[in-house]
């Protein structure tokens, strides 16, 4: 079904743009291209399956979205649907089909696989790890050149993958990312290591706890990358808070200025989930983004 939806589309997209009625054919395509979608396992180097769910143009440049710990790709649910919706192309004059977006449940998130088990939580989970996840799940996609859009946790897993495997990424689209703990807001700091504590002690008796754990535990270590390695990222980064954020603004702007071609974008009214709080907000960036890449 999906094959036959793409062949007419592009078909359409290929004979058709003659036709005076060429605002609604666009609508026509982009609305069958939206309803392409697929969802894969990739095995991974230890053994992991990680999901990725796919939307948009097969073909078109790669948009990759990293959620935040303890979420999953559908957080970005929203935005995607902005992304795809004919209206908003026909209204815009922009063609949102043009893009590939890959919703990717990090290891032990959603709905990825453990290799070790396939529940048990691995005790060295961290984001070396799942760049490297991230790096196998290109490499089999075929992906050259991608955007990586992140918001917290993904924000700083896409600060580690960029500084690993810097020739993959062509533009980061950072939002709510931290490089050090301290940059939490206290109560933050302290709500997380009450979360680890109780989820440690609960998982003696109830399994799926250790999974919880692991993945708090996250939050609990600074990144592995060095602001020289974030230094030598030449690509362009933009940097997303919100203005009532959980991260310090202090830190944020600590952090952008670390990019050699970065753009810090403060937004009001807001605070740490802005992709939920103003999806058209973050669509409307990775838009804006990819045009200045692709």
């Amino acid at each position: 079904m999906s094959t036959f939806l793409l062949c007419t589309a592009f078909f359409l997209r290929a004979f058709l743009p003659f036709l005076r009625y060429d605002i609604a054919v666009r609508k026509v395509v982009t609305a069958i291209m939206a309803l392409y979608q697929r969802a894969l396992y990739y095995t991974v180097s230890d053994g992991s399956k990680i999901y990725c769910m796919e939307t948009g143009n097969p073909r078109g440049f790669p948009v990759v979205l990293l959620h935040g710990n303890a979420m999953d790709g559908s957080y970005f649910q929203s935005a995607v649907k902005i992304l795809t919706s004919p209206y908003r192309s026909s209204r815009q004059n922009q063609d949102p089909s043009h893009c590939r977006y890959l919703l990717i449940d990090s290891k032990e998130h959603g709905k990825s696989i453990s290799g070790r088990s396939g529940t048990k939580a691995s005790p060295k989970l961290n984001f070396v790890l799942m760049a490297q996840d991230l790096e196998d799940v290109l490499q089999q996609l075929e992906i050259k050149k991608c955007i990586l859009a992140g918001h917290s946790d993904g924000a700083n897993l896409a600060m580690v993958y960029a500084s690993r495997y810097p020739a993959r990424v062509g533009g980061l689209l950072l939002n709510s990312g931290n490089l050090n703990v301290k940059d939490l807001k206290w109560y933050v700091r302290a709500a997380i290591h009450a979360r680890y504590t109780a989820l440690c002690a609960l998982s003696i008796l109830f399994h799926p706890c250790r999974r919880m754990a692991a993945v708090t535990g996250l939050m609990l270590h600074d990144l592995p990358v060095t602001k020289a390695q974030l230094a030598g990222i030449d690509v362009p980064v933009w940097v997303l808070t919100g203005e009532h954020d959980i991260i310090g603004r202090a830190a944020t702007e600590q952090l952008a200025q670390l990019f050699p071609r970065c753009r810090l974008i403060i937004h009001k009214n807001t605070g740490h989930d802005l992709p939920i709080q103003d999806p058209a907000f973050f669509a409307g960036l990775i838009q804006h983004l990819v045009r200045e890449i692709a």
